[in-house]
Formats: structure tokens, sequence, C-alpha cells
């Protein structure tokens, strides 16, 4: 290879380089707003648990409760809006788990996204320390070459010199 297409080379990695920078920079950002989405999931997941426990503990707490009461007629009205109460509850309780199983899968989804991120990044990374080692080990070549052809000139000069 001449020192010519070293140059050539050198200058196309740094503009690969370059290139590789930038998207380095992009899958960063990309990898950070993934990390506030996968937070915000956690926390929505969390907030989901907590008040599907909080209904949970009332149902038992009104289930408790009314356990007392079941000498009423199951057909009395203070039965039926109690049971129709409880069915609310229930409905609720339903509710919020659904809302459970809906945070856990966008968590997952979101995790997911966020593996693939990381790999992305880790391999945009590998790639960016490949493209700098080469153009490090171009860059001492034509180093080599231009010092021995330095040398090579004063030596002739040198030898022009006492041929005179």
């Amino acid at each position: 290879m001449h020192a010519g297409d070293e140059r050539r080379m050198i200058h196309n990695l740094g503009r690969l380089l370059s290139l590789c920078l930038k998207r380095l920079q992009q899958l960063e950002s990309e990898l950070l707003a993934v990390q506030r989405e996968f937070a915000q999931c956690e926390e929505r997941l969390q907030s989901a648990t907590r008040k599907l426990k909080e209904w949970q503990q009332s149902r038992s707490a009104l289930l408790a409760k009314w356990e007392i009461f079941t000498g009423e007629a199951p057909d009395s009205h203070l039965a039926q809006k109690r049971s129709a109460y409880i069915d609310s509850v229930n409905d609720q309780v339903r509710y919020q788990q659904q809302e459970v199983n809906e945070a856990l899968n966008a968590r997952d989804a979101t995790g997911v996204r966020l593996q693939e991120a990381k790999i992305r990044l880790s391999r945009q990374s590998a790639r960016k320390d490949q493209l700098e080692g080469r153009i490090k080990e171009l860059k001492l070549q034509l180093n080599k070459r231009q010092v021995r052809r330095g040398d090579s000139l004063v030596e002739e000069r040198y030898s022009r010199s006492w041929k005179i």
C-alpha cells in the first residue's frame, strides 16, 4: 500500500468514525429516553399495585364487617345495598388487577426495548473502538514509512555529499 492510499484510508475512516460518533450520540439519547420510560412504567406499576392492595384490603374489611349481619333476609333492602356495594368493590378490584397487568406488560415491553438499546449502543461503541484502532494502526504505518523515507533521503544526501 502506498502512502497516498494510507492517507486516503485514514481520511475515509475518519469520516466513518465521525458518522459512528454521531450514531453513538443518537443511541445514547435513545437509551436515556427508554430508561426514563422504563422508570415511568415502574412507577405506574407500583402505583397500580398499591391501589390494588388498598382495594383488596377494603374488600376484605367490608366482607369481615358485613359477615356479622348475615342474619338479615337476603332480599332485604340493606342486604341488597351491601351486595351491590361489594359487587362494585369487586369490579374495582378487577379493574385494578387489569391495570397492574397492563403496567406489567408495558414495563416488560419497555425492558426489552431497553435491552435492545443497550445492545445497539454496545455494538456501536465496539465499532467506534475498531475504527479508532484501525486509524491509529494506519497512522503508525504511515509515520514509519515517512521516517524510513526521511532516513533514506538523509542517507542519500549524505552519500551524495561524499561523492562530490
